[in-house]
């Protein structure tokens, strides 16, 4: 579903928990921004809430994988030194995707849906929450 302001939120949440088991937020500004209040509507709904970007899980997101920031700024260092003090162009360099990723869930969300995960799975993601 599309969203175009902060105030189609609150509809769109109740649409698509109506229409699906789960909701997945992509890395949007105006969805990021206002995570808080689609965690929020989310939960209410009992509905959980998967998100592309790692620090909505402590804004309400039952869970996240992505790019973790602080070794993407440190590729991303790599690269401008590349460009900057070797002169290599970026057509040398190529695209690059990130090379650390992580998933998170919300321990608190996971408790508050009553969901329960494999030791498998729970082996292989961080817990978090609110900070």
């Amino acid at each position: 579903m599309g969203v175009h302001s902060e105030s189609e939120i609150v509809q769109a949440v109740m649409t698509a928990a109506r229409k699906g088991n789960v909701l997945l937020i992509p890395a949007d500004n105006l969805l990021v921004g206002a995570m808080p209040l689609v965690a929020k509507e989310a939960l209410k709904r009992k509905c959980p809430l998967i998100a592309s970007d790692i620090p909505s899980v402590a804004k309400g997101a039952l869970a996240a994988q992505g790019a973790d920031y602080g070794d993407l700024g440190r590729q991303t260092a790599v690269i401008a030194h590349r460009v900057l003090l070797l002169g290599e162009t970026p057509y040398q360099i190529g695209i690059h995707d990130p090379t650390n990723t992580k998933t998170i869930v919300n321990e608190k969300i996971l408790a508050e849906l009553k969901i329960a995960i494999s030791k498998e799975i729970a082996a292989s993601i961080e817990k978090g929450g609110p900070q």
